[in-house]
């Protein structure tokens, strides 16, 4: 909610239906919103649905991206947290996967040849 005020509100439609209008409202192409995927879809105290969606491109499931958010009983948008991207043709790898797998690596322990700078030192 913005001051007290919900972000979206439709009593007729589905949690999902009312999140997707907000999406277009605020500038997400209707190919984001139909890429995205509910994971689960819960009741929570004081009757609040909450959604969680992941999003997938050609099948492929994208990377960290997100889509969180509360729907109220009276279908009152009241939190989105849109960690959703731009969607485009998948595109061919352009790494070996030995390649791949050494950056997944590093990535999850944060440090390797990839990162420079003082937080990660100089290379």
């Amino acid at each position: 909610m913005v001051s007290g005020r919900p972000l979206a509100v439709d009593a007729k439609a589905t949690p999902e239906a009312v999140l997707s209008r907000y999406m277009q409202s605020r500038g997400r192409g209707v190919d984001v919103v139909a890429s995205l995927v509910t994971q689960s879809k819960g009741a929570g105290a004081h009757g609040i649905t909450h959604l969680r969606m992941t999003q997938k491109v050609e099948g492929l499931d994208v990377y960290r991206a997100y889509v969180r958010a509360a729907v109220n009983a009276k279908g009152e948008l009241t939190q989105v947290i849109d960690a959703s991207v731009r969607v485009g043709p998948a595109a061919a790898s352009q790494i070996d996967s030995q390649t791949a797998l050494s950056c997944r690596a590093c990535e999850a322990l944060s440090v390797g040849p990839h990162l420079t700078g003082s937080r990660h030192g100089s290379r």
